[in-house]
């Protein structure tokens, strides 16, 4: 099986697991203390984009080719008892110089030929309990990071039979799943801008309790953006102007620092830009 195969397997997963039984994805077993007589299920609260990954984001597109997308496609690997089988997937979308809408930047999501590569997010910690917000508070913010924190902490403190819900809203056809968070606008400037300083990308998953109604989706993913240093270090006005939220905390020298973004719009029910063209249009078997 190709990767563009299995992760088209992984969207197909996402979309047809029963609500009630989408929960088990997101947890893991942990016995690793020898010296408790039980062991405990961890929640899993972040996720490393893959070394291919990264390469690819980092790297300058191909002759004739422009990033126009980038997204975060949700996805579950082959169920698998006691383990985290949820696989958040990033797109990046290109499209083709000779199309005249990508030429001209005019809406180049038009294009029949764009393409499209695929990459997996990495499981790689988990938690049973809120514990962001303890370190903080100690000088090393740039600004401070409550609503990054609150949401996080949301994610670890959802009850697991209410899990399906926070990815799920009402349409005037029925329920809908979310399948894709897009970014677009501002964040999709900063990430083309800076995307060759990146060190790591990652995706912490949070809960925002203010969307409420059975319209809104309530689960978030934040991006962790890792970096050494910024080609546009002015984020904060860049920001503010479109609404999004960013977050900087810097790091002693031994460690990069990373600033946070908890905007990007669930598809569906909000699908602009689109989302990027499935596995095998372009994607990692055609690299």
């Amino acid at each position: 099986m190709s990767k563009d195969q299995k992760l088209a397997e992984y969207m197909k997963n996402w979309q047809e697991t029963e609500p009630r039984e989408l929960y088990q994805n997101f947890h893991k077993l942990d016995d690793t203390d020898k010296k408790k007589a039980y062991a405990f299920f961890v929640r899993g609260t972040e996720f490393r984009l893959s070394k291919e990954g990264l390469e690819k984001l980092t790297a300058a597109p191909k002759e004739n080719e422009r990033l126009i997308g980038i997204s975060v496609v949700m996805g579950l690997s082959e169920f698998k008892p006691y383990t985290v089988n949820f696989v958040p997937i990033l797109g990046l979308t290109y499209c083709k110089e000779n199309c005249k809408q990508c030429r001209e930047h005019n809406d180049p999501y038009k294009c029949k030929d764009n393409i499209a590569y695929y990459f997996e997010f990495e499981d790689v910690k988990h938690n049973r309990k809120s514990y962001w917000g303890s370190d903080v508070d100690d000088g090393s913010s740039v600004v401070s990071l409550p609503f990054v924190d609150q949401v996080r902490n949301n994610w670890l403190d959802t009850a697991s039979d209410q899990m399906a819900d926070t990815v799920t809203s009402q349409s005037p056809e029925g329920l809908e799943r979310v399948l894709s968070y897009q970014i677009a606008d501002a964040g999709l400037d900063f990430f083309i801008a800076n995307r060759e300083f990146l060190t790591n990308l990652y995706i912490y998953p949070g809960v925002d309790l203010n969307k409420h109604t059975t319209a809104d989706i309530a689960f978030i993913p934040v991006f962790g953006l890792k970096f050494q240093t910024l080609a546009d270090t002015d984020t904060s006005s860049l920001f503010r102007k479109h609404g999004f939220g960013i977050s900087w905390k810097i790091n002693g020298e031994d460690e990069d620092d990373e600033l946070f973004m908890d905007f990007s719009r669930p598809c569906p029910p909000t699908c602009y830009p689109p989302p990027p063209p499935p596995p095998g249009t372009g994607g990692l078997a055609n690299k």
